[in-house]
Order: structure tokens, then sequence, then C-alpha cells
């Protein structure tokens, strides 16, 4: 395993509910392109200049400064989370808002908000947890297959299906109801349950071979949005 993988499975969740927070859920797929610029940025600069005293506070600068050009750039073209979306009207008021975001409290709050998010009601019980193990928590395919005692096609189209729910939902801001929803907290009690059991599936569940880091972003990925970028070391795209 690459030294970095762990640093990269951590951060790109914190990354990932961050951006959405700002971007919108709907926006999910935009927000996996930045944590995927972000992780291979880190790849590029960490390998001649050494990691970082402080990785996570490096990937997460990484991270602030692409989605500031994102939103300068799309702000015509998409809607974004509503506050951010006034912001932007006002450019002079969108920097200081976007670094209260990343703030080290913030960023927990969207942790759980994004949680709650991906127990969509639309969605069942399994693809909700699924996805929570996937964006959030960082888990690839094999591992989320274990813990499910599935295999990883079948997990590959549920994962594909909720976030064609979420692409269609209207924001972040649902989470506030999906969280009272009882169905949607028990997702997100066993969704924490299930990451214990996918670090602890079977060895022969995992991929093998060289270092997922190096091997996830020499693949590329296109999107309509942005150019076809390099693999991130975290999970293969599942769009």
């Amino acid at each position: 395993m690459d030294p970095v993988d762990p640093v990269f499975r951590r951060e790109a969740g914190r990354m990932l509910a961050t951006l959405t927070r700002l971007f919108g859920v709907h926006n999910l797929a935009l927000a996996e392109d930045v944590v995927q610029d972000a992780l291979c940025r880190a790849l590029e600069v960490w390998k001649f200049q050494g990691v970082p005293e402080n990785p996570a506070a490096w990937l997460m600068a990484a991270a602030k400064h692409r989605a500031l050009d994102v939103l300068r750039r799309e702000r015509t073209a998409r809607t974004f989370a509503p506050e951010i979306g006034r912001l932007i009207e006002g450019e002079r008021a969108l920097d200081p808002a976007v670094d209260e975001l990343f703030g080290a409290a913030a960023i927990r709050d969207d942790q759980l908000r994004m949680m709650f998010s991906c127990c969509h009601p639309r969605l069942p019980e399994e693809a909700q947890i699924a996805l929570v193990l996937h964006v959030l928590c960082g888990f690839g395919l094999s591992e989320i297959a274990g813990a499910f005692l599935a295999t990883e096609a079948a997990i590959e189209k549920r994962i594909s299906r909720a976030k064609k729910v979420l692409a269609g939902s209207s924001g972040c801001s649902s989470s506030r109801t999906t969280r009272s929803l009882p169905g949607s907290r028990r997702s997100a009690a066993r969704s924490t349950s299930c990451s214990t059991r996918a670090t602890t599936a079977p060895a022969r569940r995992r991929p093998s071979g060289s270092s997922s880091a190096g091997r996830r972003c020499a693949s590329p990925r296109s999107s309509s949005s942005t150019p076809p970028r390099r693999r991130p070391p975290r999970t293969r795209s599942l769009r």
C-alpha cells in the first residue's frame, strides 16, 4: 500500500462533504471532480517536494482554491447551494464565506450533513449505506462488497443508481428533513457498523497489485464540466 493512501482515503470524504455543502448535493459529480483534482495534484507535488507536515491541511487548501475557481467559472451555468448562490452575486463576500465553510467545525458538521443527504428517502436502505461507505468513508467496491456479501458489480450498480437519485434532489438543505426520518437515522447507524465490517473484509475480496494511489491516478475520467483527469487514489468512478 502506498503510504499516502490512508491520508487520501480519510481526507477525500471530508473534502467531498464540504464541497457538496458548497455546490449542493445535486452537484455531487462536480464535487467528486474537485476532490479528484486535489488528490492528483497532491501526487504530482508530493512526489518531488515530499509529503507536507500537515497533509490534511494541504489537501483542504487545494480543494478550497479549486472550489473557488469552479464557483466563479460556473456561476452562470449551474445552480449551487442557495446560500452560496446568493454570495456569488457579490464576489467580495465569496472568499471569506468559503474560508469559513472550510473551518474544522464546519467540516465536521458537513460530514454529518452529507451522511444524512446520502440517506435520501427515495433510496433503499442498502443503497443508502453503500453510498455512505463509498463517498464519505472512501471504501472501494471490493470492501463494500465484502461487508454486504455481494458482488462488486452489484455494488457498482447500486451506488450508480443512488448517485442519480441525489443528482435529481434539491440539495444538501434537504438533509434537515431527511435527518428526522427514523429510517434515515437507522441507515446512518448501520453505515457506521458496516464501515468496521468493510475494513475487516477478507483479504481475497480486496484489490491487490500495485499501489492504488498510482494505479487510480493513471486512468482518465471524463466529465461534461471538466476536461479528462487522472484517476484519484481513492475509488474508481461509478458514474
